[in-house]
């Protein structure tokens, strides 16, 4: 989706790097593979502040499944996957954390749709994203 990403290989690359980098105790990347190849991941944070909510959250900042893998529950099992290490992270810190959330592109419906199938709900729209919420 052209409006959601980025397309210059050092942005792309910085992103990454970003999403690997930019806070140690709180980044969590689970990659999904197929043999030796990397067909998916997810990265966020297992605890973050949410300035809207005014508490703290579990946020996904990026669900990538390879076009000719998607539809068979890689998604569906990479945000699991993330909501159980999360949780299980945030209670050996003590930290209280009861929902996740993530941004989507509100043109996105794919995702939009998987995503309130999961149990996600919309919290808030700003220009071209949609906030989601789940209670966990």
């Amino acid at each position: 989706m052209d409006d959601y990403h980025y397309t210059d290989i050092q942005d792309i690359q910085n992103y990454v790097q970003w999403l690997h980098n930019h806070n140690e105790e709180t980044s969590l990347i689970i990659l999904a593979s197929c043999g030796k190849d990397v067909i998916g991941f997810i990265a966020g944070d297992i605890y973050y502040y949410d300035k809207e909510q005014s508490c703290l959250v579990s946020n996904i900042h990026e669900l990538v499944v390879k076009p000719e893998f998607r539809g068979i529950g890689i998604g569906t099992q990479l945000i699991y996957e993330f909501i159980t290490r999360s949780k299980e992270k945030n209670k050996q810190l003590g930290k209280k954390v009861n929902q996740v959330i993530l941004w989507v592109g509100k043109n996105n419906q794919k995702a939009i749709k998987l995503y309130t199938n999961l149990g996600f709900s919309i919290h808030s729209k700003a220009n071209k994203w949609i906030k989601m919420k789940m209670n966990i």
